[in-house]
C-alpha cells in the first residue's frame, strides 16, 4: 500500500528501521526528514504521556488530506494519508498500537493530529 511504501522511504532515508528508533529520536529526526524530502518545513511532534500531538503546516499532502476529510467515516477511522503513515511510524517505534484520536485543520492550514498510545 501507499502508506507502507512511504514508511519504507522514510526508513531508507533515516538509514534505520522505525523498530530500532525511539519516539524521542523521531521527534527530532522526522522534522528534518520531512524538510529534506520537501514534504513540509513545519512539523512539530510533542512527546507522549500516553498521547502524541503532531502539528504540521503547509505540507504537500494538504489537498489529498482535504479530499479524505470529505469521507467522514474513513477520515475518522484512519485519518488522511499523512496522519495514517505517521501513526504507523509511531506504532513501529513504540511497539504499541496507536489510535488517531482527532485530526483538525485550522483556517491557517495547520493540521493538528492527536494520537493515543494504547497500553497493554
Amino acid at each position: 500500500t501507499r502508506r507502507s511504501s512511504d514508511l519504507k522511504l522514510f526508513e531508507k532515508e533515516l538509514k534505520k528501521p522505525f523498530t530500532e528508533t525511539s519516539l524521542e529520536d523521531l521527534q527530532t529526526q522526522l522534522p528534518k526528514l520531512f524538510d529534506e524530502l520537501q514534504i513540509t518545513k513545519h512539523l512539530n511532534i510533542q512527546p507522549p504521556n500516553n498521547n502524541i500531538t503532531v502539528t504540521i503546516r503547509n505540507h504537500v499532502f494538504e489537498d489529498l488530506c482535504n479530499e479524505t476529510a470529505k469521507l467522514e467515516l474513513t477520515h475518522k477511522t484512519v485519518g488522511c494519508h499523512l496522519s495514517s503513515a505517521l501513526a504507523c511510524a509511531f506504532a513501529k517505534a513504540t511497539g504499541k498500537p496507536i489510535v488517531i484520536e482527532n485530526e483538525e485543520t485550522s483556517p491557517d492550514h495547520a493540521t493538528t493530529i492527536l494520537y493515543k498510545v494504547l497500553e497493554d
